[in-house]
């Protein structure tokens, strides 16, 4: 519908469909639906099963658990739906599907070679005589009308799927042109700077830390998680970060391993020719590191303007290349949803411009305590979403804990006011392998819900057995 009521170009196509077609034959397609749709459920999951390329958004397990009962709803209600005032809503069902599906990257052609099969089941199962005594003319036409009704609602969500890839693809390429503004002098000292701590705790441990700890990693090092987790968005070309990539797993797999094999052995010559080898490598890291940064160009911003932390806009970008790292490494990442608490009688009390500072105050001390290759981004009002790199839960009750506490301790001066203090509510979840990362923020905001229920300035992890209330994509 449209802002004055009238049906929208779609809900009108529908309608007519319903209306060229008789009673008779909307009946007959009402009752094979529901006495069907299992069956029809099995066909399309069955094609999507078998294709290598849908492994990585879906699973036996998550057919049977939810995406199967949740198909059967779908087939049912589009085909039995012939009411005019259920066309509105389902419109709405087949964009929001086709949303779902750009969202957790499920690839369109698999869609609708798995519907060309499914619609196969349909036809046949109206044509048949055995099941209905129904005049051949009305099977006929209850098959035809099945088919309008299954070929335009794959129409509705292929257009959705269409519109939803390029607003994402947009939001990826305007969150590279933040990237691009960071200031890259500083960056790129940035992270010299961490390399070169990583280098020179490396040698302090060599020389004086005995045998009884494994060498710190490069990858877990705030360097490597940088490069791991955020250097992506900055640099047009991939050639030379993968050279770096290359470098760390080198570090990490060969060079550190032999480095404490040779100090088990206590053969000096042997440990110093070892570490030679990881100051070379930490050299060419160096020089790669530093053509990235030649390559830069800078574009336009894309900060929030009070806090300069990232944009909300920028979340789909992040989140997804989060989700695909996760499933390619098997590493964890958790996402925070941090409240300031009361914040309305901070404004009610105090002023806008102290709810601001204490709002800049919050994010400052955010950034300050979070890892360089985690994300923080103002994500409306006084909220915060903070996107915290390969952690487990355990590690992600732990910083957020953390986080919380080192808000609890700020201390906002005032001119006519005692210091104001604020403290805030944090929800964490983290990613369970689930392709969708609105669930994932759906977890967040349910944790936190919990945590301001509870009596606020406190950290709840979400219980991630809990069903979950939002439709699943078909």
């Amino acid at each position: 519908m449209d802002a004055m009521g009238n049906p929208s170009p779609i809900e009108r196509d529908w309608l007519k469909i319903l209306e060229d077609h008789s009673p008779e034959a909307r009946q007959l397609l009402a009752r094979v639906a529901k006495k069907n749709a299992p069956s029809f459920a099995d066909r399309f999951y069955a094609v999507l099963l078998s294709d290598p390329r849908s492994s990585a958004f879906i699973t036996h397990q998550a057919v049977e658990e939810r995406l199967h009962a949740s198909f059967e709803q779908w087939i049912e209600e589009l085909l039995t739906a012939f009411d005019e005032e259920k066309i509105p809503s389902l419109v709405k069902t087949q964009k929001h599907v086709g949303s779902i599906h750009a969202r957790v990257n499920i690839r369109i052609e698999l869609v609708l070679r798995a519907s060309r099969v499914m619609k196969r089941a349909v036809f046949f199962a109206l044509i048949d005589t055995k099941t209905e005594s129904v005049d051949y003319a009305i099977r006929r036409e209850a098959a035809l009308l099945a088919m309008e009704i299954i070929d335009l609602a794959i129409e509705v969500m292929s257009g959705q799927y269409t519109l939803a890839s390029e607003e994402a693809t947009r939001a990826d390429q305007a969150y590279r042109s933040y990237a691009a503004t960071v200031n890259m002098s500083l960056e790129r000292e940035s992270q010299r700077s961490a390399l070169f701590n990583w280098s020179n705790r490396l040698l302090q441990d060599v020389m004086i830390g005995g045998e009884k700890e494994p060498l710190a990693r490069l990858a877990q090092s705030s360097f490597g998680l940088w490069i791991r987790h955020k250097a992506h968005a900055l640099f047009p070309t991939q050639t030379e970060l993968n050279e770096i990539l290359q470098l760390i797993d080198t570090v990490d797999r060969q060079c550190l391993p032999a480095v404490e094999e040779a100090q088990k052995s206590g053969d000096a010559a042997t440990l110093r020719a070892r570490m030679q080898a990881i100051v070379s490598h930490t050299e060419q890291l160096r020089v790669a590191l530093d053509s990235l940064f030649d390559e830069v160009i800078r574009v336009e911003s894309g900060r929030d303007a009070l806090t300069q932390l990232l944009s909300r806009r920028f979340l789909p970008s992040v989140l997804s290349r989060e989700i695909a790292l996760a499933r390619e490494t098997g590493l964890p990442f958790a996402l925070f949803l941090v409240d300031i608490d009361h914040f309305k009688s901070i404004n009610d009390r105090y002023g806008h411009d102290v709810g601001d500072r204490a709002l800049q105050r919050v994010a400052d001390q955010l950034t300050l305590s979070a890892r360089s290759g985690d994300f923080i981004f103002r994500y409306g009002g006084e909220e915060f979403l903070i996107v915290c790199v390969e952690l487990t839960a355990k590690g992600a009750l732990s910083a957020a804990e953390r986080f919380r506490r080192e808000i609890e301790s700020l201390s906002i001066e005032l001119k006519d006011h005692a210091p104001l203090k604020v403290t805030a509510s944090v929800g964490v979840t983290v990613y369970d392998g689930h392709p969708d990362y609105e669930r994932l923020i759906k977890q967040a905001d349910e944790a936190l819900y919990r945590a301001k229920e509870g009596g606020r300035n406190q950290v709840v992890l979400h219980e991630s057995h809990a069903p979950v209330s939002t439709p699943q994509a078909i």
